[in-house]
C-alpha cells in the first residue's frame, strides 16, 4: 500500500501501540468533502506515527489528539483546529491560503529544516532537541518560535522573520549567528535562559528586535555577542532591556543601535556593550543602573539620551541631538 485516503474521521485506539504506523513513502492524505477529525491514542514517534501526513480539506481538520508524524504537509485552503500539538520529526510545509492558528504548537523534534509555512502560522513553532540549519532564505515563521530541550538554530546566512516572541528556553536553547549575512528579525519580545553560548555563537550578523529584551539566571552566557555582531532595538513602543548577569563575560551585547523612532529604556538593569553604540532614537539609562560602553557612542541628529544613572564609554561623537546626565565628548 503507498497510501491511505481519509474522507471521514481517523482514529486510533489503545488496543495496540502501533495499531497504525506507515514508514517509507506512504501518505495519509486527510480529503474529505466535510470538516474531519483526527485522534490518536499513542501520538509518539515509536508508536502510531504517520509517516507522511497531508491535509488536503477546504472545509477544515480538527486535531481532536496530539498527532506525531514524520513529514506534514498542509494543501490548498486547509485549516487546522482543535488546539493540539503536531509533533514532526522531519519537514513541514504549508501553502499559502492554509491556516494553522488552531494548532498550539508544531514541534519539530528531530528534523534539520525550518517548517515553511506561507499561511497563517500556528502559535508557536518549537525546535525541540534538534539543530536546524537554514540553507534558503529569506523565511518567515508567523508566531512564536522557541527552541528547547538542546534545540539549535542557525542562520548560515540566511534572513528569517518571526513574527510574534523569540525563546531560547531554559532547557538548552542555542541561537548561532557567525555569517555577516545572518539576519533575525523578532517583530516581538526576544527572551534568552537557554544554554551557555561561550564567545563563538553570536559574532556576526544583525538581530533585530521590536519588543523587550531579557535574559534570565539558568545560564550565565545565554546572550553573549562578540566581534562583528550587531543588536538592533526597532520597535514601535517603549522598549526594555533587562540582563540578568549584566557584565562583560556574561550577558551583553556585542554592537548595539537604538533606531530612529524608537524608545529604549535601560531602568531594569545594567548593560554592557562591548563594542559600540549608535544611537538614533529615544535611550534612557535610569538610576541606578549602569551602561558601559567599551567602544564609540555615536549620537544622531533626532537622537534623545537621558541618563539618571551613570554612562561610560570610549569616545563619544556627538553628530546632532539632544543628550542630558553625562558629557560628549
Amino acid at each position: 500500500m503507498t497510501g491511505t485516503l481519509v474522507k471521514g474521521t481517523f482514529t486510533t485506539h489503545n488496543n495496540h501501540a502501533q495499531a497504525y504506523r506507515s514508514a517509507g513513502s506512504h501518505i495519509t492524505r486527510l480529503a474529505g468533502a466535510g470538516g474531519q477529525s483526527i485522534s490518536i491514542f499513542y501520538p509518539t514517534d515509536a508508536q502510531q506515527r504517520i509517516q507522511n501526513l497531508e491535509f488536503q480539506n477546504a472545509a477544515g481538520v480538527t486535531l481532536a489528539t496530539n498527532v506525531d508524524a514524520v513529514n506534514v504537509s498542509v494543501l490548498g485552503t486547509t485549516g487546522i483546529g482543535g488546539g493540539q500539538t503536531l509533533f514532526v520529526a522531519g519537514a513541514v510545509t504549508a501553502a499559502a491560503g492554509t491556516n494553522m492558528s488552531g494548532v498550539a504548537n508544531v514541534d519539530v523534534y528531530a528534523g534539520t529544516t525550518l517548517p515553511a509555512i506561507q499561511g497563517v502560522a500556528p502559535s508557536v513553532v518549537t525546535i525541540d532537541g534538534t539543530a536546524v540549519t537554514m540553507t534558503t532564505g529569506p523565511r518567515a515563521i508567523g508566531g512564536n518560535l522557541t527552541l528547547a530541550n538542546g534545540g539549535s538554530l542557525t542562520l548560515n546566512g540566511q534572513q528569517l522573520t518571526v513574527g510574534a516572541n523569540f525563546t531560547s528556553a531554559t532547557s538548552a536553547g542555542l541561537l548561532t549567528m557567525t555569517n555577516p549575512a545572518d539576519q533575525l528579525t523578532i517583530n516581538g519580545n526576544a527572551d534568552f535562559d537557554g544554554t551557555d553560548m561561550g564567545n563563538t555563537s553570536l559574532t556576526a550578523g544583525l538581530l533585530i528586535v521590536k519588543g523587550n529584551f531579557t535574559t534570565h539566571n539558568t545560564h550565565a552566557q545565554s546572550f553573549a555577542a562578540f566581534g562583528a555582531h550587531t543588536t538592533l532595538f526597532a520597535g514601535s513602543g517603549t522598549q526594555t532591556i533587562s540582563l540578568y548577569y549584566a557584565t562583560p563575560g556574561q550577558h551583553h551585547f556585542a554592537n548595539l543601535q537604538v533606531g530612529a523612532g524608537s524608545t529604549v529604556s535601560m531602568t531594569a538593569s545594567n548593560v554592557d556593550v562591548l563594542g559600540n553604540l549608535i544611537q538614533n532614537g529615544v535611550l534612557i539609562v535610569g538610576s541606578p543602573n549602569y551602561l558601559h560602553i567599551f567602544g564609540a557612542l555615536t549620537l544622531n541628529s533626532g537622537s534623545s539620551t537621558t541618563v539618571t544613572g551613570t554612562i561610560t564609554k570610549g569616545s563619544c561623537t556627538p553628530l546632532g541631538g539632544a543628550f542630558s546626565g553625562f558629557s560628549c565628548p
